[in-house]
């Protein structure tokens, strides 16, 4: 269980620093972070599963599934 919203708390302000308005979620980012580095997943490999896995969509917030990711590998 992942406590997202302390999570949010804590490092949103961190992440969108440089950005006046956040253009992703901070459950998205850092949940993609976190299955990168748990799976040992380059950039490439973490978007690329992330497109396909419904379930790694859910870890990340998403409502529904998504068939295109709303960002690409240069996000890391």
């Amino acid at each position: 269980m992942v406590a997202w919203d302390d999570l949010d708390r804590i490092y949103g302000p961190m992440l969108y620093r440089s950005m006046p308005k956040p253009e992703l979620d901070t459950r998205l980012v850092l949940g993609a972070l976190i299955i990168k580095h748990m799976d040992r997943f380059t950039n490439e490999d973490t978007v690329a599963i992330l497109a396909e896995n419904p379930y790694m969509q859910c870890f990340c917030g998403f409502d529904s599934f998504q068939y295109k990711m709303p960002f690409d590998e240069n996000i890391f």
